[in-house]
């Protein structure tokens, strides 16, 4: 679609007689009849649906399904709402008897004439935008407003789970963001246009039916990550982002609900935070805990008013007993689709409880819909922010209505059951915004972590300055360097040979890309200054001409206000180019000392993964083995030679002769005891293991204060560097 196609279908739906749901296809089809009524020789002639699918994609570069438009054409032939229609083969044919009013259609042509010269605009102030910051971004915003229309078909057809727009739109986002607190026009504008790509992915559905009546309220049962971020427990993009879903589902009169077996999964997650004493690095929770400056203490309080807290959020918990949890947990934990789930993920879950609860939740909301075939009627959904969980349920579903939705998908899914078309335009693109904020957040610290890996402090190219560079690379999004990224990404997931010597390669060329792309900043940052001297001395030339022609007579009077017109306007592009320099200066000083954390970090982690030693834990366990092997091997070797001479042998003597034995039992016997049951390291090797290295971790970090430090200033200037981005 171009921008005109855009501009046009903006104009249509932005008309008051527009009603955005049971009505959607009306608009566009009575104005294409009434612009063929006004154009028309013959006033005779007859037309076709599939002559009137083609007049459609021509104007706005839409084929509506044919069956749409037979259903369309009858019902505005029965209404005769400003148009006279005859029909003819129920549908497939129509004449065109009366039009009224035109007026309306030549609005809407100036209207969209209009939109489509501020588009040209805002494509303009884009590209300065990302010019001005030193920004990357290869998507223009035609990319942007497609992809969305491309998201909400993909998702009415029931095609596609992932989210189209994400972190790759972020620099977009922040664009959207500058233009809404300083340039409120264009930034409605955007809007506008944002909500004809809504509707023109809706007019492309393929199975709509205008004669269904939707159900106005779903319920949206939420994963446990997003009432982890509800509850201010993830990083600050994440738990804004699922605050403004909780928002919009409730304005919009559905219900956000959460199962108890959900409620148990998010208390078997702060449990393990609570016993290890802190999070494990690069967990969801791990920045809240330093934000928050948490503790084991005050986790277990949070765990302990779970319920509580979640309700007074609005939302609502669908109750079960512990028993009848209990029940589930048994019933499922050896369910093939249970099993399934876990070899996908590769047997990474707690205890198999993840799995347990994410194949219960798919089941329990397929129980809910029983026969639904219609989105329309969808009365509940399980909303997970895990992409692969859905793709894969999907996947299972053979193109049946998905049973968990995305949280990207909501809005349109609001709209579709309330027809809330104000509502839905106020909040598509804010919700756009938070998600490629949220997104990219996760996303840079994936790809660094990645380059750590790789990124050794060995090598003759590690340096402070250039691990700064490859950061402010991925802050700005630059091409380049996230293709080099995604190319060492694709060497670890098909885990190639010489991976390690081809992802170093790869690290050294990232590193000459992000070194060269700073270098460029700089120089722009430096013609900056320039054309600030540049200026300033062009104002300084402009007020001594006016101060000269105070002197001339009356008629020069024009001259003078001329001058000092032009000193003003002078005086302001400084002040604006002096303002972006320093917000510039800000930015880059926050980078570099973001970068310094990061970096320090990095060394910090290796050196906490160095200081664990794991010798206790594997000394207890043989011992443990040892113990229960030399106790099974008294049994075997006492009890065997008894039962075979029991006839020609007393107790009494075959006790005393096998005194030894006796011994050695009671000394493996006596070692288990020692040990209580409940302590065995052989019973729960992996809990033991991670409380061995979690003992060791937090007394590092007590004798390392440093390290909680870097984390709570590494969130502050997160915080700050938000903000200087609005």
């Amino acid at each position: 679609m171009t921008k005109t196609n855009y501009a046009l279908i903006t104009a249509l739906y932005d008309t008051k007689g527009a009603d955005l749901y049971n009505d959607v296809y009306f608009p566009i089809i009575k104005y294409e009849i009434v612009n063929q009524y006004y154009t028309q020789v013959d006033i005779e002639k007859y037309y076709d649906i599939e002559t009137l699918q083609d007049i459609i994609d021509s104007d706005f570069g839409i084929k509506i399904p044919l069956i749409v438009l037979k259903q369309s054409i009858r019902a505005i032939g029965k209404n005769k709402n400003g148009i006279s229609l005859s029909i003819y083969e129920n549908g497939k044919q129509f004449k065109i008897q009366k039009a009224w009013d035109i007026s309306i259609n030549l609005s809407i042509d100036s209207k969209s004439q209009e939109i489509a010269a501020k588009f040209e605009e805002l494509e303009q102030q884009y590209k300065l935008f990302l010019e001005t910051e030193g920004l990357f971004c290869e998507n223009t915003f035609i990319d942007f407003y497609s992809d969305n229309t491309e998201e909400i078909l993909s998702y009415l057809e029931g095609n596609n789970s992932d989210a189209i727009i994400d972190e790759k739109y972020v620099n977009l986002a922040h664009f959207l963001l500058w233009i809404k607190e300083n340039k409120i026009e264009l930034y409605n504008i955007a809007n506008d246009i944002f909500w004809g790509s809504i509707i023109a992915g809706f007019l492309k559905r393929n199975t709509a039916d205008i004669n269904i009546k939707s159900d106005d309220k779903v319920e949206y049962f939420l994963d446990s990550a997003l009432i982890l971020a509800a509850l201010d427990l993830d990083n600050t993009d994440n738990v804004k982002y699922a605050n403004e879903l909780l928002e919009i589902i409730k304005y919009a009169g559905s219900i956000p609900k959460v199962h108890s077996l959900t409620i148990r999964e998010v208390k078997y997650i702060l449990n393990s935070v609570e016993k290890e004493q802190g999070p494990r690095p690069n967990t969801a929770i791990e920045e809240a805990y330093h934000r928050r400056k948490l503790t084991s203490s005050k986790i277990l309080q949070i765990k302990n008013n779970l319920s509580q807290l979640i309700e007074e959020k609005g939302i609502v918990i669908f109750p079960s007993s512990e028993t009848d949890l209990d029940n589930i947990e048994i019933s499922y934990k050896y369910k093939q689709s249970v099993k399934l789930l876990e070899n996908f993920r590769k047997g990474n879950s707690n205890n198999g409880i993840r799995d347990i609860h994410d194949v219960y939740l798919r089941d329990f909301i397929a129980k809910k819909r029983k026969d639904i075939v219609s989105i329309e009627k969808v009365n509940s959904y399980f909303v997970s922010l895990n992409s692969d969980l859905i793709s894969y349920f999907n996947k299972q579903a053979q193109g049946k209505l998905s049973l968990l939705i995305h949280p990207a998908k909501i809005i349109i899914d609001l709209w579709i059951h309330s027809s809330h078309s104000s509502f839905v335009k106020k909040n598509g693109l804010v919700e756009i915004m938070s998600r490629c904020f949220a997104l990219n957040n996760t996303d840079i610290r994936r790809k660094l972590r990645l380059v750590g890996k790789y990124y050794k402090e060995s090598d003759g190219n590690y340096s402070h300055e250039n691990y700064q560079a490859i950061y402010n690379a991925l802050i700005c999004r630059s091409t380049k360097a996230i293709n080099e990224i995604n190319l060492i990404i694709d060497n670890e997931e098909k885990d190639v040979e010489n991976k390690e010597e081809l992802n170093k390669k790869h690290i050294e060329a990232l590193i000459k890309i992000a070194v060269n792309e700073e270098l460029e900043k700089k120089e722009r940052n430096s013609d900056l200054s320039r054309q600030i001297e540049q200026l300033s001395e062009a104002k300084r030339i402009a007020e001594s001409e006016a101060a000269l022609s105070q002197k001339q007579t009356e008629t020069d009077k024009k001259d003078i206000q001329f001058l000092k017109e032009q000193s003003n306007q002078y005086k302001e592009n400084i002040q604006e180019l002096q303002n972006r320099l320093q917000k510039q200066e800000r930015r880059n000083e926050i980078n570099e000392r973001i970068a310094a954390i990061s970096n320090e970090l990095v060394k910090l982690d290796k050196e906490k993964e160095k200081s664990i030693c794991m010798a206790k834990f594997y000394l207890i366990f043989i011992l443990e083995c040892l113990f229960l092997l030399s106790g099974l091997t008294c049994i075997i070797w006492f009890i065997f030679p008894y039962i075979i001479k029991s006839s020609t042998i007393d107790f009494k003597s075959y006790m005393l002769a096998n005194l030894g034995l006796i011994i050695g039992f009671c000394v493996s016997a006596i070692g288990f005891v020692v040990r209580t049951i409940q302590h065995l390291y052989i019973l729960t090797p992996k809990v033991k293991y991670d409380l061995i290295r979690t003992e060791q971790i937090n007394y590092w970090l007590k004798q390392n204060t440093q390290y909680n430090n870097l984390k709570d200033e590494l969130n502050e200037l997160e915080k700050e560097k938000k903000k200087n981005y609005e």
